[in-house]
């Protein structure tokens, strides 16, 4: 895991002031890479430049490293092959480089290190862009390709790894985080991201980002730069959709796929752990990470496996209990770790800082200071169970989804119910489905309502509500969240909180190809099935007595839930600050604040977190930190 950087010139650069520039970007990401620094710049025909030449300079690659995998200086970066018809900077990790790199070798490719960066050069030189079907894992990289004179930016599917540009007339320049390209670029504020935050809750905006000048790269796509004419252009490498099985009748039991399940599951958490350094885990009492916990100890009997866990005495979401229970069971090293109002007003802009974006929820902050205990305890890897809901079906709204789907699908005039059945059906389906419907409708509306009155006429007549194509069946829902939407916010968190305290965090659920291509192979009723959430999964569980029984069996999905409510009405005076620090352009009421401490008030002892006020509150941070 590290931090790229990059800068092609349209005129060309002085070699110093490109060195400069580059190592500027460099230095902005270092807490990516701590390890090692590199830096290669190229003349127009792709011919490398010392750094300390007096030449010219077109184009050139940043690397900031955090040694992984082959822990020696051959394997820093930028990297070339032995040929020097490649360059690559690199983030990410290959997981099954071991096996691509025997069947490279098979074809007459030499290496010279054991490192998983040298893999990606010789694949996309034997394969192309067939080499991403063969990829299990996380990457953004930028490639040169001395033959076809071009620059590869490319991103993984589920967009586990970051990678941003800025294009203008003169200059093209990408790194891993936004904070690099600033001090380059414009940087006024994107008003549909600000306005979708604010009405919407969103928190993922597709190619945009809070700055109008930057741009990210989607998921599955490459970004090709044709150093001849200095055009780009973009193209999709992978579609998701060819991965359903249109909802195709499986004839398989659900204890045959729940073996191969395990099977597919063992070998992806098994490459996911492979390492130089020592790997930990984040464990909550969820299933997710107890899964996760529960493999990596019976693949490694007889290691120290550290975890961390974020607790709350006291609080209705503390899961101490049940992270005990499972730390009992696969005898665990426990780090507990402690958030506190405190702490979250004392870190709130260096969480800006480090996020880029605005929050809807203090969960960030909370994953924010278990990280700062990895670091300190010195671990530089974890395998997480970030993905596992969207891939296996595990929030509420998926079940909720499958029954309304079934209800639309029933025939009322086919005589095999009669009336009094049919009515019991549709009481059911309502108490399951339909209960929360007047409180959401109120709860939605309030919000809108209550949000559009602070919001300038200017940002509200250019607002749009964002449209999602409707679904056929549940797994075309999940593909949405999985590949197109609600995960990668979650990813771009756990990336950028990792990586601000030097730790590759490893997702299995969210990179494992091989595990996605199984899944959604599998038709929909195998993700929810009878009103139970990962049917699969908790079957594997059950019969392989993997994880505690009161952690399987616990009814209540809590995610990773935080006292947010408590938090800011302890540091309300403090916290709300921050809103003198959006700009007044952006708002018609100049009554927010006082109406943000009254909300704060009434919501302080709410058993429902209410993002309403800390959105508020995480936008000031955000500008204070970014635009002041």
């Amino acid at each position: 895991m590290c931090g790229i950087t990059g800068l092609i010139s349209t005129s060309g650069i002085d070699t110093k002031q490109f060195v400069n520039e580059l190592h500027q970007m460099n230095q902005l990401i270092k807490h990516r890479g701590p390890d090692n620094e590199g830096i290669s710049i190229f003349k127009t025909d792709g011919t490398l430049i010392p750094n300390n030449s007096d030449q010219k300079a077109s184009f050139g690659f940043g690397h900031r490293r955090l040694s992984i995998i082959d822990l020696t200086p051959e394997a820093n970066q930028p990297m070339f092959d032995e040929k020097g018809d490649f360059c690559i900077s690199y983030n990410g990790e290959i997981f099954n480089y071991i096996e691509i790199r025997n069947e490279l070798k098979a074809k007459g490719h030499i290496f010279q290190t054991q490192s998983d960066t040298e893999v990606l050069i010789h694949g996309y030189d034997e394969w192309g862009t067939e080499l991403y079907e063969k990829l299990e894992g996380m990457w953004a990289f930028a490639l040169f390709s001395k033959k076809a004179n071009k620059i590869i930016l490319s991103r993984d599917r589920t967009g586990v790894k970051p990678l941003f540009y800025v294009s203008s007339p003169t200059a093209f320049r990408f790194a891993s985080e936004i904070k690099a390209l600033l001090p380059f670029t414009d940087n006024s504020i994107n008003t549909d991201s600000y306005s979708k935050f604010i009405l919407e809750n969103k928190f993922d905006f597709g190619a945009n980002t809070f700055f109008r000048s930057v741009n990210e790269l989607k998921p599955g796509t490459e970004l090709i730069i044709d150093l001849a004419t200095f055009n780009t252009s973009v193209h999709r490498y992978f579609d998701p959709l060819t991965l359903l099985n249109q909802d195709s009748v499986i004839v398989k039991s659900d204890n045959e796929l729940s073996e191969e399940l395990y099977s597919i599951l063992s070998c992806a958490i098994k490459i996911h752990s492979r390492s130089d350094v020592a790997v930990g885990s984040c464990l909550s009492g969820g299933l997710d990470s107890s899964t996760i916990v529960s493999f990596l100890r019976k693949l490694n009997p007889n290691i120290s496996i550290p975890v961390f866990s974020a607790i709350f005495p006291g609080e209705k979401m503390d899961e101490s209990e049940l992270i005990s229970a499972s730390v009992d069971k696969h005898n665990l090293e426990w780090n507990s770790i402690y958030p506190t109002s405190n702490a979250l007003n004392e870190t709130l802009e260096d969480v800006a800082f480090t996020q880029e974006f605005p929050l809807i929820s203090t969960s960030t902050f909370a994953q924010y200071e278990v990280m700062k205990a990895v670091n300190k305890k010195g671990i530089k890897v974890l395998v997480n169970g970030q993905g596992a809901d969207e891939l296996l079906g595990g929030y509420i709204k998926y079940g909720q989804f499958q029954q309304l789907k079934s209800l639309q699908s029933f025939n009322i005039n086919s005589g095999l119910i009669g009336p009094s059945s049919l009515n019991n059906l549709i009481k059911e389906f309502g108490k399951n489905v339909l209960a929360d419907a007047p409180r959401l409708k109120k709860t939605l509306l309030f919000r809108f309502k209550n949000d559009t009155k602070f919001l300038s006429p200017d940002i509200l007549s250019q607002f749009e509500f964002s449209v999602k194509a409707n679904p056929r069946n549940l797994n075309e829902f999940l593909i949405q969240d999985y590949y197109q939407g609600f995960l990668s916010g979650l990813l771009r968190a756990e990336d950028r909180n990792s990586m601000r305290f030097s730790i590759e965090s490893r997702v299995p659920f969210a990179s494992s190809h091989a595990l996605a291509k199984w899944t959604f192979s599998l038709p929909s009723h195998f993700k929810y099935k009878h009103s139970t959430n990962k049917p699969l999964l908790r079957n594997l569980l059950r019969k392989k007595d993997l994880i505690p029984p009161s952690v399987l069996n616990k009814k209540n999905k809590l995610g990773f839930s935080t006292p947010m409510n408590n938090w800011i009405s302890a540091s309300k005076h403090e916290l709300l600050d921050y809103i003198d620090y959006i700009p007044s352009e952006l708002l018609a009421n100049k009554n927010l604040k006082e109406q943000l401490s009254k909300s704060i008030s009434l919501n302080a002892e709410s058993l429902e977190e209410k993002p309403e006020s800390y959105k508020w509150i995480t936008l000031g941070s955000w500008f204070k930190v970014f635009k002041q």
